[in-house]
């Protein structure tokens, strides 16, 4: 069975119209941009995503383009590349300033993907544990602790964002500090 752009719709639709709880959409929007349905526009449509076929050096090209969309599907692509974007750490830490939120998260899932090379990253990815969207701070804080001990200089703000307002970033921050 493949995910369309009407079966989507169709989840979201869904979503609104049920009187979920709170932490039943949080995870529902998580698993979304778990998968790249929110993330990546094209994604399960006859559209191919920009960063499909691009190898490291052109998706790191593409982290410059003007469209943010192109920038969140490069930095999804090198996610999708793990530790061979390695050499990609440096541009995947400055996409982290990125106005778009999507580029955001891309990027900081990317940086988790990557693994211990992408310690360099680490002090990006502790001041993404302040951004202003709960998302970019959830997914920092499960980077962080995709990273190991690599990412031990972070512990001391991960025991903060395990305090944070939002239920989706204590959790990750836990499960963070646990590894």
């Amino acid at each position: 069975m493949s995910v369309g752009s009407n079966s989507t719709a169709l989840l979201f639709n869904g979503i609104r119209a049920q009187p979920h709880s709170m932490s039943i959409r949080l995870g529902i929007g998580s698993f979304l941009v778990s998968i790249g349905l929110v993330i990546v526009p094209g994604c399960g449509s006859a559209q191919k995503p920009a960063y499909v076929g691009k190898d490291v050096d052109e998706l790191m090209a593409m982290l410059s383009d003007e469209d943010p969309t192109r920038r969140a599907q490069a930095a999804y692509g090198l996610g999708q590349k793990g530790p061979a974007a390695r050499k990609a750490v440096s541009r995947l830490s400055e996409a982290l300033q990125d106005p778009d939120i999507r580029v955001r998260i891309n990027a900081v899932v990317a940086l988790g993907r990557i693994g211990p090379d992408a310690r360099q990253a680490v002090p990006a990815m502790i001041r993404c544990l302040n951004d202003p969207e709960s998302t970019v701070r959830r997914q920092a804080a499960a980077a962080l602790g995709r990273l190991g001990p690599a990412a031990r200089p972070a512990l001391p703000f991960l025991r903060r964002a395990a305090r944070d307002e939002a239920r989706i970033v204590r959790e990750a921050a836990k499960q963070a500090i646990q590894r």
